[in-house]
């Protein structure tokens, strides 16, 4: 759920600062990988984005238009 369980498992240790996205991704493209045992800052920000952009389809109505009728 992302509010309750583990501490691991809450959105307040799930994102991480931009500053730090960008110097991992920085590490990154100069090869120094660190690793996470969870998702990394970056992986934390593209499932936001994912979590946005289908709240946003579900709140527009995007997914349960039906545009194809038959008469």
């Amino acid at each position: 759920m992302g509010f309750v369980g583990a501490p691991a498992a809450r959105f307040s240790r799930f994102l991480a600062w931009p500053w730090t996205a960008a110097g991992y991704a920085i590490d990154l493209l100069r090869g120094r990988e660190r690793h996470y045992l969870g998702h990394t800052p970056l992986g934390a920000y593209m499932i936001l984005a994912m979590l946005v952009t289908g709240a946003t389809m579900a709140t527009l109505g995007l997914v349960g238009t039906e545009h194809n009728y038959v008469t």
